[in-house]
């Protein structure tokens, strides 16, 4: 939904969340211990400048949410849009549309071995 301000300027009315998954492993953290999801803020520092009034981290890594504390938090705000650091389900939500870009993006390709059918719900960005 977008509304005028000032006749001049476009500014967004949506709530964008950016979730930093409880992801642990033995790469980096586990010499260097938390990294903060610099690749979301990264994100949301421009949807902020660009007039997104309700952006929101959910940093389950930090805050050590279990996966049923953080479907809880993204529900509990019901967000619009949500961007998640890493390939994620939708049985929370099925209808949601996953849209992945880069290496993740040809590794799912990879993985699901070109399977039109099996990337169903999923938008693949170059």
């Amino acid at each position: 939904m977008l509304t005028k301000i000032n006749c001049d300027r476009e500014i967004a009315i949506m709530k964008i969340g950016l979730i930093n998954v409880n992801f642990r492993s033995e790469g980096p953290e586990t010499l260097m211990g938390y990294m903060t999801p610099l690749h979301l803020l990264a994100l949301g520092g421009p949807l902020i400048d660009a007039g997104f009034t309700d952006v929101a981290l959910i940093d389950a890594q930090n805050d050590d949410l279990d996966i049923n504390e953080t479907i809880a938090a993204i529900l509990d705000r019901k967000f619009e849009i949500v961007f998640i650091s890493a390939i994620a389900a939708t049985a929370a939500s099925p209808l949601v549309l996953s849209v992945m870009g880069g290496v993740i993006a040809f590794l799912t390709l990879v993985r699901y071995e070109f399977s039109p059918k099996k990337l169903a719900g999923v938008r693949v960005v170059a």
